[in-house]
């Protein structure tokens, strides 16, 4: 019986250890666009602003050091319009962050971001903005993640021993 006892809770232990290093615990959340205008010698210049969620579901694991790629892509010919480096100190578990990412470009490297979406650009530029406007998950493509994932009471055991 005591046998018995002792081999369940280590493979309790092993299956939670097992649980926590599968699969990739980030998921990116809804992704927000706002484009504004200013002018430079008669020219338009666009400043694109992006609002980009993430978050860690898991229940009992750390991510620390995350890194990643969020590009926005043409869903029909697979082209990159735009890449955005990605990083992120930690999430706790179940914990989402916003990370804002920023672009300046002319009306030539944005008119493809604009067909895609369906912005006037004409109206942009009079109007001085677009947005906030909820970008198609399909435009939005998340790609080269780097992380470490360290089991919440670890992670919370070495945060603690650190501060002593």
């Amino acid at each position: 019986m005591k046998y018995r006892i002792i081999l369940t809770g280590m493979l309790l232990v092993f299956c939670s250890f097992m649980i926590a290093c599968s699969g990739n615990p980030v998921e990116s959340g809804a992704t927000e666009l706002t484009v504004t205008t200013t002018f430079e010698k008669d020219s338009a210049i666009f400043h694109m602003h992006i609002s980009a969620g993430f978050i860690n579901e898991s229940t009992d694991v750390v991510v620390t050091r995350y890194a990643g790629t969020l590009s926005i892509i043409n869903d029909e010919s697979d082209k990159t319009l735009f890449s955005f480096p990605v990083r992120v100190e930690r999430l706790m578990p179940m914990e989402s962050v916003e990370v804002v990412l920023n672009k300046t470009g002319n009306e030539k490297e944005f008119r493809p971001l604009f067909d895609l979406m369906a912005i006037d650009m004409d109206q942009v530029i009079k109007s001085g903005e677009a947005g906030p406007i909820i970008i198609n998950e399909a435009y939005v493509k998340i790609e080269d993640q780097t992380y470490s994932k360290v089991p919440v009471v670890t992670y919370l055991e070495e945060t603690t021993n650190e501060d002593k």
